[in-house]
């Protein structure tokens, strides 16, 4: 799906606008969106899907609820 990387940009530019700690890089080749240096979330190009790093174990449960 072509348009869920154009989404995933959408996204990453909305958050940047909103939030002066987001910035965008790289690592290991994915892009990805880092809070004050640290990796918050990227894009799997070949799953064409979003991932995110949730370190809070309460938001952790309360997303593998929503699968």
């Amino acid at each position: 799906m072509a348009g869920s990387v154009e989404r995933y940009e959408e996204i990453c530019d909305d958050l940047a606008a909103r939030h002066p700690g987001i910035e965008r890089a790289k690592m290991m080749g994915m892009p990805t969106v880092k809070r004050d240096g640290k990796l918050v979330a990227g894009y799997v190009a070949a799953e064409e899907a979003m991932v995110f790093k949730l370190d809070d174990p309460t938001a952790l449960a309360a997303t593998l609820e929503l699968a």
